[in-house]
């Protein structure tokens, strides 16, 4: 069991440094990846309104397959489940101001590209809940016109979990004819994984 799993340091490292983010979190309490206990992670799904028996994370074989790219990550889905790229032909693609900026401006049809390889399905089984450890339950997903995805944790600091939920939520809530539903899932590696060097 590692401490500081040495490969998602290095990732976030790379991240840190090569993205518009990386400022905001040297300066909003980021700190080195490390195995977080449950009631942790629980802890701070409180702080952001998310109920103990719906709280999603990411499975542990996802993590031990390397598949990354989830590092507060945000994903948006339309009605059918294609991701939807909103990031392709802006100036900074690596910047979530291209997110919340179209989701203030989506409408009933909204013409971003779409991506029939990555569904909403896909993506969503990789999730499991914390309290359960059952995987993500497809039928729970509300009907909406879009699904916006948020993979929030611990070790990048308070802006990029609490304070950005919140930016997603007044960017939906700027847009009320639309019906949004929002998911969060948790990517902290927990206490009790079997972590591959």
């Amino acid at each position: 069991m590692y401490k500081y799993p040495v490969h998602l340091s290095a990732f976030i490292c790379i991240i840190m440094m090569s993205s518009c983010v990386r400022l905001v979190l040297l300066a909003k309490g980021g700190h080195m990846p490390r195995l977080e206990a449950n009631h942790t992670i629980y802890q701070s799904g409180k702080t952001i309104k998310i109920d103990s028996t719906e709280l999603l994370v990411v499975k542990e074989e996802i993590f031990n397959a390397r598949h990354y790219g989830l590092i507060n990550k945000l994903a948006l889905f339309d009605s059918a489940g294609y991701s939807i790229d909103v990031f392709t032909n802006s100036e900074n693609p690596q910047c979530k101001s291209n997110s919340l900026s179209a989701i203030m401006g989506f409408g009933k049809v909204s013409y971003f590209p779409r991506d029939s390889n990555l569904t909403f399905s896909k993506e969503a089984s990789r999730w499991e809940y914390l309290h359960s450890k059952t995987p993500y339950k497809l039928a729970s997903k509300k009907n909406c016109d879009y699904t916006v995805v948020y993979y929030w944790n611990s070790f990048t600091g308070k802006y990029l979990n609490h304070e950005h939920i919140l930016e997603i939520q007044a960017s939906i809530d700027k847009n009320p004819d639309i019906r949004f539903d929002l998911i969060l899932v948790n990517e902290d590696y927990r206490e009790g994984m079997i972590l591959e060097k």
